[in-house]
């Protein structure tokens, strides 16, 4: 979320850009925080369209999705965090209509229309790798979740099977499992780190004894 929400700040704050260059940043960096924070579908999540899919709903935004348009084929309706409130109301009111016949497409294409499924996958997975080193998919997005709950709440894993609506829970403990792993690894790692400084701080003082 954290590189969404710079991405929508240099949209905003740069000087050097073209209006529609800054667009597009503020539009790339939308997509990677609404993502972070509602890791829906990649299909659902290019199908948004303003009034539609994606409303507000007196103060929040919300992201409504009918069952026959998700996999589970159940409805999904879940409130946008307020944090990205005030950012989508911006996107819509300045930068939104820069773009060449966006309509009512949440993400619009600089070539009229809406973003087709495979330019939203490539350009957040090309822009994770240019900004963080490594390239994250959309699909990564709904494992970080998993591995996000599972390490800070492994006991409410039912809040990771929710949040991506899994009809079997054992996809969600599949995911959980290597959460768990990884955090196993980084207590184990901590365990010899501080075994080797304090070996290590009984090695010095012995020296210094002798």
């Amino acid at each position: 979320m954290t590189l969404g929400l710079e991405l929508i700040r240099r949209g905003e704050t740069s000087v050097h850009l073209t209006d529609l260059a800054r667009a597009r940043l503020a539009r790339d960096g939308l997509m990677i925080a609404l993502l972070a924070l509602c890791p829906i579908r990649l299909r659902n999540f290019v199908e948004l369209f303003i009034g539609r899919q994606i409303r507000r709903i007196g103060e929040t935004w919300w992201i409504v999705l009918q069952g026959a348009k998700t996999k589970s084929g159940r409805p999904d309706e879940r409130p946008v965090p307020e944090i990205l409130t005030r950012h989508i109301d911006r996107w819509l009111e300045r930068w939104h209509p820069l773009f060449l016949e966006p309509g009512d497409a949440f993400w619009p294409s600089s070539k009229s229309g809406s973003l087709a499924y495979t330019y939203v996958e490539q350009i957040i997975t090309e822009t994770t790798l240019r900004e963080l080193g490594v390239a994250i998919s959309p699909h990564l997005f709904r494992d970080c979740a998993v591995y996000t709950v599972a390490i800070a709440r492994g006991d409410r894993m039912g809040i990771a099977s929710a949040l991506l609506q899994h009809l079997d829970e054992r996809t969600t403990q599949k995911d959980y499992n290597k959460g768990a792993s990884l955090d196993a690894v980084r207590r184990y790692q901590m365990i010899v780190n501080q075994l080797i400084r304090s070996e290590w701080g009984l090695l010095r003082y012995s020296d210094a004894g002798s």
